[in-house]
């Protein structure tokens, strides 16, 4: 059996057993539902943007008048509504066998691959795209995973240019997307990533540049090499192509005034926190998969401890601005996902024995620890599925007796 079809067979594997251990409030999914739900508070906002996708929405939502990615899609395709509200459990499988097989083709390691699948199944991603509808955090995230691991520019420059139009999120995951880069080009250790063997035209270049170099300078001529193979292995050119003009439009609208959308995250900001929800929120993001992003960012040694220093310093200043603002914890850290990717891959120690067991025990523990959906204002404990079946029933007749 092929590394892919493996890949394939685990993510259908814990795609149902999170739907089963984990399983949505399905019976209050409804397209003409009540908006006071979670599970239909997007639907509203959403049907009138498939009808114009121009059009302005009220405050409370308007931040989703720059999310219209699928909206757009939807409606110029003359979408049907179901599938459009099915999309975001076909991106969540998606997601779930990116995240394996990479991790499965990048290390060689079914343990590691199998705890990838189950700790991405598990994340607040996974929960919230596979639970309320229209919510497409699982586009987003594999637009953060393509831009973040992807060895093709324009790859990038795609994930890059399409992943603001999902989620503004993508904006904030910046700094996440160029510290897996740089993690990969000089690996995790701080060594140099094994490069493709050279042709004669390179061996000519880099021979004129060292006779050239006794005349100016050897160490500034490395140093330039250097850096110029460290931005073209880091795909930052495409990266900051695809987002300059999502950047470009949102902050001439703000200047102009045409554009508000930003102040109901100002008034967020203003609000105060509850510290246990705040906790609980971050914990829920990925719960025990926050091992391997510790591992990731404490691990990284390459520039001589650079890595490391941005790893501990930028990242996290990253999260506290964007929780600052967020009206949702769970749903804000999980874009730390790609560093849990990172953590899997890049530390070699993770599959020689015994910390193959650790690992894989790590990732079984998301299936036997509680999940919530974790807000500001509120947080909903996930249930599984006896439980929700059983709800159900008791909602139903209690329709039958009115």
């Amino acid at each position: 059996m092929t590394k892919f079809s493996r890949s394939l067979l685990l993510s259908f594997f814990f795609f149902i057993l999170s739907l089963v251990v984990f399983c949505p409030r399905y019976y209050l999914w409804d397209i003409g539902g009540d908006p006071d739900f979670a599970e239909n508070n997007r639907v509203t906002p959403e049907l009138i943007q498939i009808a114009d996708p121009q059009v302005r929405l009220w405050d409370g939502v308007r931040y989703l008048e720059w999310r219209v990615l699928f909206p757009v899609i939807a409606h110029y395709t003359q979408m049907p509504l179901k599938l459009f509200f099915s999309l975001p459990f076909l991106f969540s499988l998606l997601l779930v066998f990116y995240t394996s097989h990479l991790v499965y083709r990048r290390s060689s390691s079914l343990v590691l691959c199998i705890t990838a699948a189950a700790l991405t199944a598990t994340s607040a991603t996974f929960f919230n795209s596979t639970g309320f509808l229209g919510y497409f955090d699982s586009a987003l995230m594999l637009c953060v995973l393509t831009a973040s691991f992807s060895r093709s520019n324009i790859t990038v420059f795609a994930a890059a240019a399409l992943g603001p139009w999902v989620d503004d999120r993508f904006i904030f995951a910046l700094p996440i997307i160029f510290f897996c880069q740089w993690c990969q080009f000089t690996g995790i250790t701080g060594k140099t990533s094994a490069q493709p063997p050279e042709s004669s035209s390179n061996t000519f270049i880099k021979a004129s540049i060292t006779n050239t170099s006794r005349t100016i300078g050897q160490k500034t001529w490395q140093k330039l090499f250097s850096f110029s193979k460290f931005l073209k292995n880091i795909h930052l050119l495409p990266l900051i192509l695809g987002v300059a003009p999502y950047l470009f439009l949102r902050i001439f609208s703000t200047l102009t005034n045409s554009d508000d959308s930003g102040s109901f995250f100002a008034t967020l900001a203003q609000n105060p926190h509850d510290i246990d929800r705040l906790i609980l929120g971050v914990w829920d993001g990925l719960r025990w998969g926050w091992v391997f992003v510790v591992l990731a960012l404490l691990c990284a040694n390459g520039s001589h401890g650079l890595q490391r220093v941005f790893g501990i310093t930028i990242i996290p200043l990253s999260f506290a601005f964007l929780l600052v603002c967020a009206g949702d914890y769970s749903r804000s850290t999980a874009t730390a996902l790609p560093l849990m990717v990172l953590g899997l891959i890049n530390i070699p120690l993770l599959k020689k024995s015994p910390f193959g067991a650790i690992v894989l025990l790590i990732g079984a523990l998301n299936f036997f620890s509680p999940a919530y959906h974790s807000f500001r204002a509120f947080y909903m404990k996930i249930y599984p599925l006896p439980i929700q079946t059983e709800t159900a029933k008791i909602l139903e007749k209690m329709k039958e007796q009115k």
